[in-house]
C-alpha cells in the first residue's frame, strides 16, 4: 500500500493531500481508505490508485 501512496503522489504532487488517521473504526475492512467524504473497505494498492485518479478525473 505504501508503493501505491508513493506512486500517487509523485505523479500528483500538489493535488493531493493525504492525511494518515489513528483509527477509522475500520479494523474488519483493513486496508480501509477515505476520499473526501466516501469510505472503501479492503482496497487493494490498485484500487487505490484507480480511485484516486477517478477522482481527480471529476475535478478537472
Amino acid at each position: 500500500m505504501l508503493r501505491a501512496i508513493n506512486q500517487i503522489t509523485t505523479s500528483y504532487p500538489n493535488e493531493i493531500e493525504i492525511i494518515e488517521l489513528d483509527c477509522m473504526a475500520a479494523c474488519d475492512d483493513i486496508p480501509a481508505i477515505m476520499i473526501e467524504t466516501k469510505y472503501y473497505a479492503h482496497v487493494a494498492p490498485q484500487d487505490l490508485i484507480s480511485r484516486i485518479r477517478e477522482m481527480l478525473k471529476v475535478y478537472t
